[in-house]
């Protein structure tokens, strides 16, 4: 059966898979695409072969691993997020900040040439 060709009432070509379920792990089936929808219930088991002990012990295992994983990378990227949200906003400050510098900047050497321009005016004054 493992060659067979499996076809649903569409008439779509059906693949082996298998389970990843802790009720059946490695157990394996055809199931049509649409399974589910609007009472369309294809569902084929291949019940002519046995899983192997240590595939039962193991399978269950490495898909609470691969969960935890997935659990972990979820958190991982929130924190991500959270920090590029945080370099955004002191980005932000940062260009605020130096933006009031250089004014402060242009506003100090309008003064200093004010300053210099009357020194010179009072020493042509005076002289």
């Amino acid at each position: 059966m493992l060659n067979a060709v499996v076809r649903c009432k569409h008439g779509i070509l059906l693949n082996l898979q298998t389970s990843w379920l802790k009720l059946n792990p490695g157990r394996r089936f055809w199931s049509c695409p649409c399974y589910g929808s609007k009472n369309y219930k294809f569902f084929r088991s291949r019940d002519k072969e046995e899983v192997d002990p240590r595939s039962s012990f193991i399978l269950p295992r490495l898909v609470d691993k691969i969960n935890e994983l997935e659990q972990e990378l979820c958190i991982r990227q929130v924190h991500i997020d959270n920090l590029r949200n945080s370099n955004l906003l002191l980005e932000r400050r940062l260009n605020k900040r130096w933006n009031w510098c250089r004014f402060n900047r242009k506003i100090l050497l309008c003064i200093l040439i004010c300053v210099v321009a009357m020194f010179i005016n009072n020493q042509s004054v005076q002289g």
